[in-house]
């Protein structure tokens, strides 16, 4: 039997149970069978492989094939495969495995894996010489490692699956492949002189395509590579696009690439891209097609090989200002996602790069495809007009023209003064930070973060109804039904987001000021203040965060008059661990900022504040129970920063905090090593600290 567990029959399956129980005792007569018997016996298991078949063509239950799996019988078979005399083996045996591996779910495939894994005679069948058992066995393995491959996710993947793999098992998979499926014999039975067939010869070479390395001779790599690169154009769908499939995955191996790169493979793309778009409505689409699977190849190369000599070689080849072309000159919703993604890579890579596009003219097709009807494509447009635009060689005084604003200013014809392009590339950015996906809210905030570096591009994002939808959105209470209160929370954490990219390291206070003039502290305190503690995020929190560091003098001052220390200590009880983290990081920065300013020999200004809302026991309650190591070193900062010049009572109190401090003097990160010297020193302005700071022979550093 298999390592998994057997399964018992049920309604659903008691149809093939007495089937693959006959089956299982026709193999264990047959191994127990005197030479004479076994002839006899074999015909009796091909029957019953023939009844079994039939029962799987006739019912396409997943749950059919996986208790025949399930039963042991692939192991069984495959035994009888790897034994027996292989004349002996008629197609029942390879129908049944091609059965079950054809067209299946992944999870039947990761079962089957998981039985080949342990019985690789499956290769043997190549070996047959009936030449429909070979077809069988090279289609088996072709649909095994299809399906397995399709398993993988990838990292942007939002989907959470059971049946996914992780990047060990992916590892391990392919390893599998390579033990079981050696692409050498499978090689040798590529160049049988008596297989005629240009299905199996196609399906071969598409197999070895998923098996090769590096370590197989480069004669035979280029024989395979050279044969799948012919097949893209193949009459036959199925056969194109498995080629485009398997160079894709080939794609994934640097070296491999180089093989594919032979024979100005590049430029053939280039030529695809280049084919005049007429006809009629079909013939459009199969120049799309064609066009298409040429593009994924591309994408999975530059994916794999973002270096500067390869993007160097694939602009060369013409693919790009193909590309370009087609964005100008293309009926715009016939224009693919695919081609204006491949595009978008060259503009993520060195400015050297960017340059090379920059020279190609790209702006008229990317302005082009900003009045595109679906906001993917103005979305990436605009992501690629920012990343050119922001490169390092572009960089400008914001006082003088942008050194590419002319190129900008006369794309194709279209009226695009300074002011316009703008508003409507602004715009677009704001209006995708409303997207649902993923993606595109990622790249919205990449691009808004790359403009708002501006004055003017900030000051345009900060006009209109910007900031008073943010405040609306975070005073709207979570109500409704459970979709309602979910476009709620999306709807304020995306504001929130917004807040902490205009504010995030921003050292002058007028910006921070426009939001609380505007109604967003007040909005964000009373979230805190109300809202149940396992409902607050640290997305909404560092909204708040960004307000008190870098440290302000009168924001501190405003903080401290909305009575903001009991709202910042509720939320030490919330279950994110790091909303509470950086709620007594909030407190430090408040208190920071109220030492630089007042008398640096004073008791702190907020220190009656903190002890009216019993602050300092529940910092220090916090400080004992927290895990986190960044948690308690701003405990142990905070209470020492609102001690200066006081006597810590609490006696355990002052020595637990200042063991925590001097232990953590020599920080890695040089702000909280700043930090604890300025809590050591205002501890040290009281003689009753002093004692204890200096126990063991300590000095404060300088």
């Amino acid at each position: 039997m298999s390592d998994n567990v057997e399964q018992k029959p049920n309604q659903d399956t008691e149809q093939v149970d007495p089937i693959c129980q006959k089956i299982k005792n026709d193999i264990e007569l047959l191994f127990a069978a005197s030479e004479t018997d076994k002839n006899r016996i074999m015909k009796t298991l091909e029957d019953d492989l023939d009844k079994l078949l039939d029962t799987l063509s006739n019912n396409e239950q997943e749950a059919l094939k996986l208790y025949v799996i399930y039963s042991g019988i692939v192991e069984n078979l495959l035994t009888v495969i790897d034994k027996s005399d292989l004349n002996t083996i008629n197609r029942s045996f390879s129908q049944l495995l091609l059965q079950l591996s054809y067209n299946q779910s992944q999870k039947i495939i990761q079962t089957f894996i998981k039985t080949i894994s342990a019985f690789p005679g499956i290769i043997r069948l190549l070996d047959h010489i009936d030449i429909d058992i070979v077809e069988d066995g090279i289609n088996t393995i072709l649909y095994i490692i299809q399906t397995g491959i399709k398993s993988f996710k990838s990292d942007d993947d939002d989907d959470d699956d059971d049946d996914d793999y992780d990047e060990e098992e992916k590892k391990a998979l392919i390893n599998t492949f390579h033990n079981s499926f050696n692409i050498e014999r499978i090689f040798s039975m590529f160049q049988r002189a008596d297989i005629q067939s240009t299905d199996i010869i196609n399906t071969t070479a598409i197999t070895m395509g998923y098996l090769i390395s590096n370590d197989l001779e480069k004669t035979k790599k280029h024989i395979i590579v050279e044969s799948i690169k012919k097949l893209l154009n193949d009459e036959d769908d199925w056969t194109k696009n498995a080629a485009k499939d398997v160079l894709c995955y080939m794609a994934n191996d640097s070296e491999i690439i180089n093989e594919i790169l032979e024979d100005d493979f590049l430029s053939s793309i280039a030529r695809d891209l280049q084919k005049p778009f007429e006809g009629n409505e079909n013939q459009k689409l199969e120049i799309i097609k064609k066009q298409e699977r040429g593009l994924q190849i591309v994408n999975s190369m530059v994916s794999t090989r973002s270096d500067e000599e390869f993007m160097k070689c694939v602009m060369n080849s013409g693919v790009v200002e193909d590309l370009l072309n087609i964005f100008q000159l293309r009926q715009i919703e016939m224009i693919t996602k695919l081609s204006i993604g491949v595009f978008s890579q060259f503009s993520l890579t060195k400015d050297t790069i960017k340059q090379l596009l920059v020279d190609k003219q790209p702006f008229p097709g990317l302005c082009r495809l900003l009045s595109h009807p679906e906001v993917f494509f103005s979305t990436k447009a605009v992501v690629i007009i920012f990343n050119i635009i922001n490169a390092e060689q572009y960089s400008y005084d914001n006082t003088q023209t942008h050194p590419l604003f002319e190129a900008l200013n006369s794309c194709d014809g279209r009226e695009i003064d300074n002011l316009n392009m703008r508003d409507e590339i602004i715009q677009h950015i704001t209006d995708m930070f409303n997207a649902d996906d993923k993606w595109s809210k990622t790249v919205s905030f990449f691009a808004f973060q790359g403009l708002i570096k501006n004055e003017v591009n900030r000051s345009e994002f900060l006009k209109g109804d910007l900031l008073r939808t943010i405040v609306k959105d975070l005073q709207s209470p979570i109500e409704g039904t459970e979709e309602e209160q979910k476009a709620t929370i999306k709807r304020q954490g995306r504001g929130c987001q917004i807040i902490y990219q205009l504010l995030d390291d921003r050292q002058d206070d007028s910006m921070r000021w426009q939001m609380i003039d505007i109604g967003i502290v007040d909005a964000l305190l009373n979230i805190f203040e109300h809202r149940a503690l396992d409902e607050i995020t640290l997305v909404v929190f560092l909204a708040l965060f960004v307000f008190v560091w870098p440290y302000s003098i009168t924001i501190s001052q405003y903080l401290i008059e909305k009575k903001t220390f009991p709202i910042l200590i509720r939320l030490f009880d919330c279950l994110d661990e790091n909303v509470v983290s950086e709620s007594v990081n909030t407190i430090n920065n408040i208190l920071q900022a109220g030492a630089l300013g007042s008398d640096n020999a004073s008791p702190h200004p907020y220190y009656d504040d903190l002890i009216s809302y019993g602050g300092i026991e529940q910092i220090f309650s916090l400080f004992k129970r927290s895990i986190s190591e960044h948690c308690r070193i701003n405990c142990a900062i905070s209470i020492s920063v609102a001690h200066r010049a006081l006597k810590i009572e609490n006696e355990e109190m002052k020595i637990e905090i200042i063991k925590l401090l001097k232990e953590q003097i020599n920080h890695k990160r040089e702000d909280l090593r700043k930090e604890i010297k300025v809590a050591l020193r205002c501890l040290a302005l009281n003689p009753d600290n002093i004692s204890e700071i200096e126990k063991d022979g300590f000095i404060i550093p300088e």
